[in-house]
């Protein structure tokens, strides 16, 4: 008579006996040549947008802990669309290295928080700061993949000259955020609107990086 042998229901999972590997999502190979460019100050459209263009068709897992990490991102490539108000503010004084960004910090309903726009007019002695909170759009929420849609509410904006802040309740009102592509270090997002004032229009993509990962990191609170 053949010996029944009872089991762990642990042993008789796959999973359990299957070689273990690495559950983190594999970026694309464009994303770790995308990120060295932009890092090292590559700008030319022709070497950048085919990348960008890489990193948007693989439709990467979306991972939320990445866009709220509460890190600053820096915007270093404008891909697409007319030239946002921030960008165009950072160059009104063009021997300046001014630097622009935003930081996502996770802790609101259902997957959304809070956020802070960064935009340098002369360095850290005068910089532009809007703050608000983002939530999921209902039209992706829940995706689990790229692209994912999210509403952003201003409440606050103004200057900061020398440390100290003049903002007011004055600057506020909708956004609009697609993120289409996301990883540890890269974050590609899209304007699908037009905002408020058209401060960002429609079409808009702009690649971020991690701003830590440059020489020149903003130090400091936003």
């Amino acid at each position: 008579m053949l010996a029944l042998i009872l089991l762990p229901s642990s042993l008789l999972s796959p999973r359990s006996w299957l070689p273990a590997f690495s559950r983190t999502p594999k970026s694309p190979a464009a994303a770790a040549q995308l990120c060295t460019a932009l890092v090292s100050g590559e700008t030319s459209s022709a070497v950048l947008k085919p990348l960008v263009d890489d990193c948007c068709a693989a439709n990467v897992p979306f991972r939320a802990e990445l866009l709220g990490d509460g890190a600053l991102w820096r915007a270093v490539s404008i891909v697409e669309g007319e030239t946002p108000r921030w960008e165009r503010n950072a160059k009104l004084l063009p021997f300046f290295n001014n630097r622009a960004g935003q930081a996502y910090s996770l802790g609101g309903k259902n997957g959304g928080g809070e956020v802070t726009n960064y935009g340098e007019v002369f360095g850290r002695s005068l910089y532009f700061k809007a703050s608000g909170t983002f939530s999921p759009a209902a039209a992706t929420r829940g995706s689990r993949r790229c692209p994912v849609d999210f509403n952003v509410a201003i409440t606050s904006g103004g200057f900061v000259v020398g440390g100290k802040e003049f903002v007011s309740s004055a600057i506020s009102g909708p956004g609009y955020l697609r993120c289409r592509y996301i990883d540890e270090n890269l974050r590609v997002f899209e304007s699908p609107k037009d905002s408020p004032d058209k401060w960002e229009e429609a079409g808009l993509v702009v690649v971020q990086v991690k701003d830590a990962l440059f020489d020149d990191a903003v130090q400091g609170e936003l």
